[in-house]
């Protein structure tokens, strides 16, 4: 019987581990998208002068701005303002993934648009704005509040740890008069709004449903 329960929890083991891995791979194919398409960029900028994919950012309050709500966080200015960005968006990336690819992609899509229409509606002209720390500040907004949404030990260890480690880069969440003040905001904003929608309002919904209609 012994000997049963330990190889079962080490093909658990494996398997969880396994899980980590492949989606520790998938985050890293994800940011080296974003390095093709500044590598790419940089091409263009050298073959065409006065081209680039900058006009993919955020143009405040402009219609053509509009394209950089979705486009925006995946250009950059330059290898610099990537290679700055690469390390904390993998790592805050994978742990989101933790639960689940599918979760992931809804999380970035809600980070993208709440804090590109943020970035649109609030950052100062004329632009571009762009780059993934709104992706980033969204990601770091999400972890803070999940452990506290959905709470389990594994995610509250989470929320704290993050919490710990990245609590001063929250002072980039202040200056919202400055080039990027406003996204990291947006960011921030829209992966707390990630974590309530998700996770709070469907057991708020199933609380109202076993309660029952109010007299």
């Amino acid at each position: 019987m012994f000997v049963n329960i330990t190889q079962h929890f080490s093909t658990a083991a494996r398997q969880k581990a396994a899980r980590m891995l492949g989606s520790f791979r998938v985050m890293v194919m994800l940011v080296a998208g974003l390095w093709f398409v500044e590598m790419a960029d940089q091409m263009w900028r050298r073959s065409s002068p006065g081209h680039s994919l900058d006009v993919l950012g955020v143009y405040p309050r402009t219609v053509r701005g509009l394209v950089g709500i979705l486009g925006g966080p995946f250009v950059h200015d330059g290898f610099g303002h990537l290679a700055n960005n690469t390390l904390p968006l993998v790592v805050l990336g994978w742990l989101v993934m933790l639960g689940g690819r599918r979760l992931f992609f809804k999380v970035s899509g809600m980070i993208v648009v709440v804090a590109g229409v943020g970035t649109w509606v609030a950052a100062p002209a004329p632009g571009p704005h762009l780059g993934a720390s709104s992706l980033i500040y969204g990601y770091l907004g999400f972890l803070l509040v999940r452990g506290f949404l959905e709470p389990s030990v594994r995610w509250v260890l989470v929320s704290v740890t993050v919490g710990v480690l990245y609590t001063s880069v929250l002072g980039g969440l202040l200056p919202v008069g400055t080039v990027s003040g406003a996204g990291h905001l947006g960011g921030f904003v829209g992966g707390v709004l990630a974590g309530w929608l998700l996770f709070y309002m469907p057991k708020w919904r199933s609380l109202r449903l076993q309660a029952g209609p109010r007299p």
